[in-house]
């Protein structure tokens, strides 16, 4: 006679390959996070740029020549 064992529960390779799909998901998901980032600080250093181009025109122009 056969013994017919019921499993229950996930085989290393099931859980391997659910963790490798998270993965691929997860990185999906914080892809579009890690560019805007990036722009964010681009556009930071170009209002900065903006502002002492501002502040030095400003002083050009209060210079007194005379």
């Amino acid at each position: 006679m056969k013994k017919f064992i019921k499993n229950s529960g996930f085989t290393l390779v099931e859980a391997l390959m659910a963790l490798v799909i998270l993965s691929i998901a997860a990185a999906g998901l914080l892809l579009p996070f890690a560019s805007s980032a990036e722009v964010q600080r681009q556009g930071c250093n170009e209002t900065l740029a903006a502002k002492l181009a501002s502040d030095l025109t400003e002083q050009i122009i209060a210079t007194d020549f005379d």
